[in-house]
């Protein structure tokens, strides 16, 4: 028998999950009901956008993801984000760490919105936890971590390396509690050679 295709395998809406389970993560009582009532409103939204059907073939991006938190997730369950790496056109993997783990310790109904690629796909997934030696995920794909010795925040990905895309990161919290991380100050310094993360311009991969 040829290859099954199973529920998902089809469709790249990776980045809806992760807005999903992050709100999951930090408001409060957000059940089975609110996940698919949120779901069915985002599909609305892109519907009328006119991006669903170039969504669910190539993936969401940045200004998408933002406009389903801002219209969809925000106003009902009472949260907010920063988006604190947007200004930054190079970012070292030790920064990102830092400043995610510092964000994450602040409040435990915090979350972190990330999109990495590797050989295999790219993909938005959320960040729980900073380890040592990994990353630890809440995943659509169920994936549980990623190793840190693997991950880069370089354009130059190479062989079994993970690129982290620091720019559309979103720091997601519930509203009026500040927002642990400004990573502005400390980061003045940056290199700004690389071009800027626009959104729609990654063709992501299916999940």
């Amino acid at each position: 028998m040829s290859r099954l295709f199973r529920q998902g395998y089809l469709d790249v809406l990776c980045g809806v999950y992760s807005l999903m389970n992050a709100t999951a993560i930090v408001a409060d009582n957000f059940r089975w009901k609110d996940a698919q009532e949120a779901f069915a409103e985002s599909v609305k939204l892109l519907e009328a956008k006119g991006s669903l059907s170039h969504v669910l073939r190539n993936g969401i991006g940045y200004k998408d993801m933002t406009a389903i938190f801002d219209n969809v997730l925000a106003p009902v369950h009472g949260l907010q984000r920063d988006s604190p790496f947007r200004k930054h056109d190079k970012l070292p993997l030790s920064t990102f760490c830092h400043e995610v783990d510092q964000f994450l310790k602040a409040d435990r109904q915090h979350a972190v919105i990330v999109l990495f690629e590797n050989r295999y796909w790219v993909h938005w997934t959320v960040i729980t936890e900073i380890k040592p030696k990994t990353i630890v995920l809440a995943d659509s794909a169920r994936r549980s971590f990623l190793h840190r010795t693997f991950l880069t925040t370089s354009r130059k990905r190479t062989g079994r390396s993970t690129r982290i895309f620091a720019k559309p990161t979103l720091f997601i919290s519930r509203k009026n509690i500040d927002l642990a991380c400004d990573v502005s100050p400390r980061l003045e310094t940056a290199d700004r050679s690389e071009a800027p993360f626009e959104a729609g311009t990654l063709s992501l991969g299916q999940i």
